[in-house]
């Protein structure tokens, strides 16, 4: 009932609300505690009710109390005003709120209340303690948001006490024994079995609302909601320029990860919305050469119209170059030319190579700002070469739209982008802590104990969390099965180095093997370690500090003997660039009693994605395809699926032929009365390197 306390509570919560929000739940929640050392806070009870009186699903305390008192009072059942049947669950750790044996407790007013309260209550029936109702209160948070997901209020109670307890020790067997539940032990929380993404018309917005091509910039922006599971993974927001000949330009590429509280979805009807928004034009439109097209001989005519058809008097400035900076020293420029709504220039290619591929631009100096704005586009020179459409340059496939693929500009090269990984979440414990030292991996739990002597440590690689696995007398936990809790044949891959004799001495060979493990570990491997129940990190020496710099650490060296401890770090990475985790200096209870939690999320990389052309056409007819590609590793397992996209006059696109393995073929049997434009898709794939396979360059002969 002081300051320190509030503190140390207040964490606890936090703790729970991180879990809640995660993978599977992935509710939305809200933290309310005490900022006085006074026994009851009664000013926080208006915001308690109002909050729950938006509709919640599980309200939970941690505190002291009676059967009719908390350190937080919650009001009366007749205070609140939640729909009929949207009565929450209440979990109270604490002491006597679940004493329905004596007096008439709160538990059994808001349970019994007609229309009104709760429709479950949990808490404890006697006095507890912290440590212990901490701990019961994360697994049970553990169970009801990830392990038993979906299942029963007593399924979750039951999962919980089979993670939770441990026999023969009286402390924790009093509190589950005590752990009173009030309601039907078959009720569900809310826990949909399948995501539901929404989005609707009224969540998209540009601002600000009166933009136009001459603002320097303007956002969209986009509201997306989950009602349904929180799933680990991610989509891509993309703003596509849509052209008259149904060409596109992507002007913006960005994975997110998809909203845990906000495809086989429970609704498919509520996942598009469209925004129709007009801004006024300026400046010019290239006409001649069309973009990406093959132009044969080297005196070529530029042209450009103003988007002002009315304009009379325009002046106009032309550039060439074969770069899209226009800073080679083979740059060309027109100078200013008059016209009238039509410009051209005239220019001789410097450069007769084959396949050199030029970038021009062109602008109005004499109609407003946005006017002045360059308006870029490119083709390709290859001699004598039938008319077409080509993309040579890697500048070029910028124009392309991609899924779960990026484009490094500056290495000039595809890339896979990432996803997000399943959640690790760690708990050390102090050594005179009754905590625990675990570690779970998506609701799974890879290693449960509390009585190692040393120190824990996993190693996952980035690209694909393959756990950095082999034999060894210190591999030998198996990896656990979440429902009954029993172990299977595989192991864990968490290593567990237990270098504390019997008769407290330190075994240096233990050291020393851990030591060389840490060797073992590939460079940019990310490493998750943990204390066990005695470590003495302080009498190791400096081989076993200089071992931990080698993943990131910094802060070990100040850890003491019997305080928690938890690294997320990578091999190879610089002392301080870890994520560390020790004690809370500002909590009451003492650094060997406390018990640290901490999670981490691995962003491996994707092992296959799409690139899409920009649009190929007008064609009066449709001649062939040729594609050149490369692998960046000798020893490759990448490669490259291609389809054909037919788009009609009214933009409708439908695909014409999938899994096209020869790179040169022809493409004339399609009707270009029927489908005048084209796409063309490359579905990369690399489940070794994870590198897609890179385009060199890609060809579409036709009639124009």
């Amino acid at each position: 009932k002081n300051k320190n306390e509030n503190v140390q509570f207040k964490g606890y919560l936090k703790n729970y609300e991180s879990i809640a929000a995660g993978p599977k739940l992935g509710a939305a929640a809200t933290t309310i505690s005490k900022n006085t050392s006074l026994p009851r806070d009664i000013g926080l009870t208006d915001k308690i009710i109002s909050e729950i009186n938006e509709g919640l699903s599980l309200v939970t305390y941690f505190g002291h109390g009676a059967a009719n008192k908390l350190e937080t009072p919650i009001g009366k059942p007749s205070d609140y005003r939640y729909s009929q049947g949207a009565h929450p669950v209440f979990l109270y750790s604490g002491c006597i709120l679940g004493n329905s044996y004596t007096v008439t407790s709160k538990g059994e007013k808001f349970i019994l209340s007609p229309s009104k309260g709760a429709i479950a209550w949990i808490a404890e029936s006697s006095f507890s303690f912290v440590g212990n109702l901490n701990s019961y209160t994360t697994d049970f948070y553990q169970n009801m948001a990830q392990e038993n997901y979906g299942k029963s209020l007593g399924k979750i109670i039951n999962g919980t006490i089979k993670d939770f307890q441990n026999p023969g020790n009286l402390f924790n067997e009093m509190q589950v024994l005590q752990k009173t539940y009030q309601g039907d032990p078959a009720i569900k929380l809310y826990s949909p079995s399948e995501p539901d993404y929404g989005i609707k018309v009224k969540d998209l917005f540009v601002t600000p609302q009166n933009a136009s091509v001459e603002s320097d910039s303007f956002a969209i922006g986009i509201i997306a909601k989950n009602n349904g599971k929180a799933i680990n993974d991610s989509f891509a927001i993309k703003i596509n320029h849509t052209f008259p000949d149904f060409s596109t330009e992507t002007l913006e590429t960005k994975e997110v990860k998809a909203p845990y509280h906000h495809d086989t979805e429970l609704n498919e009807v509520n996942n598009k919305a469209a925004l129709e928004f007009f801004l006024p034009s300026s400046g010019v439109f290239p006409l001649f050469p069309r973009p990406f097209s093959i132009v044969n001989k080297r005196n070529v005519e530029l042209m450009v119209q103003s988007n002002n058809l009315f304009l009379k008097n325009g002046v106009y400035e032309f550039q060439l170059d074969t770069t899209p900076s226009f800073n080679s020293p083979l740059l060309q420029s027109s100078g200013k030319l008059q016209s009238g709504f039509k410009a051209n220039w005239d220019v001789q290619l410097p450069l007769a190579k084959d396949t050199t591929v030029y970038y021009w631009r062109a602008r109005l100096t004499n109609q407003g700002k946005q006017a002045k704005s360059w308006q870029d586009n490119s083709f390709t020179y290859i001699s004598n070469s039938p008319k077409g459409w080509a993309q040579a340059h890697f500048p070029q496939f910028k124009s392309s739209s991609t899924e779960f693929v990026k484009l490094d500009s500056i290495n000039r090269k595809l890339n896979f982008t990432k996803r997000v990984s399943d959640r690790y979440l760690i708990s050390s414990a102090g050594t005179n802590s009754d905590g625990f030292d675990f570690i779970r991996y998506s609701g799974g739990l890879l290693y449960f104990a509390g009585v190692t002597q040393g120190i824990l440590m996993l190693a996952v690689k980035p690209e694909n969390q393959a756990r950095f696995n082999y034999p060894s007398p210190y591999n030998k936990w198996k990896n656990r099965n979440t429902v009954d809790g029993t172990s299977n044949d595989t192991t864990s891959a968490i290593y567990e180095f237990d270098w504390i004799k019997s008769s407290g001495e330190v075994d240096t060979q233990v050291v020393n093997d851990f030591i060389s493990h840490i060797d073992s570990i590939p460079k940019g491997y990310h490493v998750l370690a943990f204390n066990g129940n005695k470590h003495k990190f302080g009498d190791l020496g400096e081989s076993f500090h200089h071992a931990m710099e080698k993943i990131g650490a910094s802060k070990v060296r100040s850890v003491g003997n019997e305080q928690p401890y938890i690294i997320f770090g990578r091999k190879g990475a610089q002392p301080g660039e870890a994520e560390e985790f020790t004690y809370n200096e500002n909590n009451s209870t003492p650094p060997d009693e406390q018990t640290i939690t901490a999670t981490n999320i691995i962003y491996p990389l994707r092992d296959e994605g799409t690139i899409t052309s920009s649009t190929i056409g007008p064609a009066k007819n449709w001649k062939s395809l040729h594609i050149s590609q490369k692998s960046l590793e000798k020893a490759s397992r990448d490669s490259m699926r291609i389809s054909l996209i037919g788009i009609t006059k009214d933009g409708t696109k439908n695909t014409l032929k999938n899994a096209i393995k020869a790179r040169s073929t022809q493409i004339d049997w399609i009707n270009a009365n029927q489908y005048p434009y084209l796409r063309i898709k490359a579905k990369v794939f690399d489940p070794k390197n994870f590198t897609p396979p890179q385009i060199n360059n890609w060809r579409v002969i036709y009639d124009q």
